[in-house]
């Protein structure tokens, strides 16, 4: 195996745990030990050696398989979506993920949100209440060149900013008396259009 760095690990990791987990019956023990030995038995032993000299990894590992078998497998499988996610809109995985995964996919308005606050160079915008004779609020960008955001499917727009803070890519938070989603590092990132191939 490659050795593992910071940008692989954590793929890595959740990738192995959710072989491990699907590998074992319902009745077979999922502890710590017994995920380290799986992972040396398979040939993976910087990743074994990294569980074994890292107790906060070590801990958080055995949390997760202390839990009931369906259990796990559905949070593997949720954070699974969530990279394929992420993937299909990053340059040169977006085939890939789209691929793996179909069902993982960021709309092309939760995409359009994420440009639009990076693009006015802003941090967050807010939801305000709906004008009179619309059912749907305003959101506002509030910092940066401020600016109404712009909706192109306003029925998926709660939707959208759930599927952006379950994410990680927003943060929701309060603003006076409106509700503000503020911009992650990562949603920041993503936010960014990709230059031209040359």
């Amino acid at each position: 195996m490659e050795p593992i760095t910071l940008a692989t690990s954590l793929a890595t990791i959740v990738s192995l745990t959710a072989d491990f987990v699907s590998s074992r019956r319902g009745d077979e023990a999922q502890t710590i030990d017994a995920y380290v030995d799986w992972l040396r038995r398979e040939e993976h032993k910087e990743l074994a050696d990294m569980i074994g000299s890292n107790i906060d990894l070590s801990r958080s590992l055995q949390t997760l398989l202390a839990g009931q078998h369906a259990a796990v497998m559905s949070k593997l499988d949720e954070l699974d979506k969530i990279f394929s996610a992420v993937a299909r809109n990053l340059d040169g995985f977006a085939g890939i993920a789209a691929a793996v995964r179909p069902d993982a996919i960021l709309s092309e308005q939760c995409i359009s949100i994420l440009r639009q606050i990076h693009d006015a160079g802003a941090s967050f915008f807010v939801e305000s209440k709906a004008l009179r004779g619309t059912a749907t609020p305003r959101y506002l960008i509030v910092d940066g060149k401020r600016d109404d955001l712009k909706i192109s499917e306003p029925t998926f727009i709660k939707p959208d900013i759930d599927t952006l803070c379950a994410l990680g890519l927003l943060t929701p938070d309060i603003w006076g008396d409106s509700v503000a989603f503020r911009i992650t590092r990562t949603g920041y990132k993503l936010g960014t259009p990709t230059p031209p191939s040359p």
